[in-house]
């Protein structure tokens, strides 16, 4: 479009103040849609847009493994399995048998009622099955966020290593060995 002609669409916008710019504009004057300015051209289709993009996939380059969610699953499940295994042989030694001017008994309530029920050995190895399957199913299920299963797992570990530090505190209060012996 030149100057001083009016534009194609008939909207009756006069040129006549443009500057002549020749070949460096993005686009002809012609060929913007009618009722379309020529910066909107440029905007993605909102049809293309989708309500949920895609994540970006991590960056692999530089960084460590380990500091991905996939691999931090099943390093805090392997540690949560450690740490029940150490909560549950300090458990065993507390409670195996009475010691003379001491009453211990188990702090979690569910635990007691279990141990009340089955007995100490296979209350402990009910509570090893029921751990192991349950990290089992966490690790493997699609059905949960990484993130909730990291968090999950982390709380695991805190909680599961403060009834482990009460029990060794409870085992050199008692004069126990922590071997066993």
């Amino acid at each position: 479009m030149r100057r001083g002609q009016l534009a194609p669409d008939g909207a009756g916008a006069l040129a006549r103040n443009l500057p002549d710019l020749g070949s460096s504009l993005p686009m002809e004057a012609e060929e913007i849609p009618a009722g379309m300015c020529s910066w909107e051209r440029s905007l993605p289709d909102p049809r293309e847009l989708t309500a949920h993009p895609r994540r970006p996939e991590p960056d692999r380059g530089g960084g460590t493994e380990l500091a991905t969610f996939a691999a931090m699953i099943p390093l805090l499940a392997w540690t949560v399995l450690l740490v029940s295994a150490m909560d549950h042989w300090t458990t065993y030694l507390c409670l195996r048998q009475p010691v003379s001017g001491w009453q211990v008994t188990e702090a979690n309530p569910i635990s007691a009622w279990l141990f009340q029920m089955v007995g100490l050995n296979q209350g402990l190895w009910l509570d090893t099955a029921f751990t192991v399957l349950g990290i089992a199913f966490l690790v493997r299920t699609r059905r949960v966020p990484e993130e909730l299963k990291l968090l999950f797992l982390a709380v695991v570990v805190a909680s599961t290593a403060y009834a482990v530090h009460n029990n060794l505190e409870a085992i050199y209060r008692l004069g126990l060995s922590p071997l066993g012996g």
